[in-house]
Protein backbone atom coordinates (compact mmCIF):
# COMPACT_ATOMS: atom_id res chain seq x y z
CA UNK A 1 0.00 0.00 0.00
CA UNK A 2 2.59 2.47 0.79
CA UNK A 3 4.76 1.43 -2.57
CA UNK A 4 1.59 2.57 -4.20
CA UNK A 5 1.23 5.85 -2.84
CA UNK A 6 4.75 6.66 -3.26
CA UNK A 7 4.82 5.84 -7.16
CA UNK A 8 1.84 7.63 -7.32
CA UNK A 9 3.34 10.83 -5.69
CA UNK A 10 6.52 10.05 -7.33
CA UNK A 11 4.67 10.17 -10.58
CA UNK A 12 3.03 13.39 -10.07
CA UNK A 13 6.20 15.06 -8.99
CA UNK A 14 7.62 13.87 -12.48
CA UNK A 15 4.66 15.22 -14.36
CA UNK A 16 4.61 18.62 -12.65
CA UNK A 17 8.46 18.59 -13.16
CA UNK A 18 8.12 18.03 -16.87
CA UNK A 19 4.92 19.40 -17.45
CA UNK A 20 6.52 23.20 -17.79
CA UNK A 21 8.32 23.11 -21.15
CA UNK A 22 7.66 19.60 -22.69
CA UNK A 23 7.81 19.59 -26.50
CA UNK A 24 8.81 22.86 -27.02
CA UNK A 25 10.41 22.44 -30.48
CA UNK A 26 10.96 18.95 -32.71
CA UNK A 27 14.57 18.96 -32.99
CA UNK A 28 17.38 21.28 -31.91
CA UNK A 29 21.18 21.41 -32.81
CA UNK A 30 23.80 22.85 -30.08
CA UNK A 31 25.82 24.77 -30.58
CA UNK A 32 29.10 24.91 -28.34
CA UNK A 33 27.73 27.58 -26.04
CA UNK A 34 24.78 26.04 -25.28
CA UNK A 35 26.73 22.53 -24.61
CA UNK A 36 28.78 24.68 -21.72
CA UNK A 37 25.84 25.50 -20.27
CA UNK A 38 24.17 22.76 -19.93
CA UNK A 39 27.10 20.98 -18.67
CA UNK A 40 27.93 23.80 -16.00
CA UNK A 41 24.71 23.34 -14.38
CA UNK A 42 25.04 27.25 -13.12
CA UNK A 43 21.81 27.92 -14.30
CA UNK A 44 18.11 25.60 -13.06
CA UNK A 45 17.48 22.98 -15.85
CA UNK A 46 13.83 24.31 -15.72
CA UNK A 47 15.59 28.06 -16.51
CA UNK A 48 17.88 26.33 -19.13
CA UNK A 49 14.95 24.93 -21.03
CA UNK A 50 12.93 28.09 -21.09
CA UNK A 51 16.36 29.70 -22.56
CA UNK A 52 17.26 27.33 -25.16
CA UNK A 53 13.28 26.75 -26.07
CA UNK A 54 13.68 22.77 -25.40
CA UNK A 55 12.44 20.53 -22.91
CA UNK A 56 14.11 19.45 -19.26
CA UNK A 57 13.79 16.27 -20.09
CA UNK A 58 15.88 17.38 -23.28
CA UNK A 59 18.17 18.96 -21.24
CA UNK A 60 18.73 15.96 -19.02
CA UNK A 61 19.09 13.91 -22.22
CA UNK A 62 21.87 16.10 -23.57
CA UNK A 63 24.03 16.51 -20.55
CA UNK A 64 24.30 12.40 -20.15
CA UNK A 65 25.19 12.79 -24.09
CA UNK A 66 27.85 14.92 -23.48
CA UNK A 67 29.07 13.34 -20.51
CA UNK A 68 29.31 9.94 -22.58
CA UNK A 69 31.34 12.10 -24.88
CA UNK A 70 33.95 13.23 -22.45
CA UNK A 71 34.13 9.65 -21.04
CA UNK A 72 34.33 7.69 -23.79
CA UNK A 73 35.89 10.29 -26.21
CA UNK A 74 32.99 9.06 -29.07
CA UNK A 75 29.42 9.25 -28.97
CA UNK A 76 28.35 5.42 -27.85
CA UNK A 77 24.50 5.65 -29.15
Amino acid sequence: MKTNKYRESRDQAKKKYYSNSQYRASHHRYTSREDDLILSKAIPDSELADLLSVSVKGIHNRRARLKQIQIYKTQIW
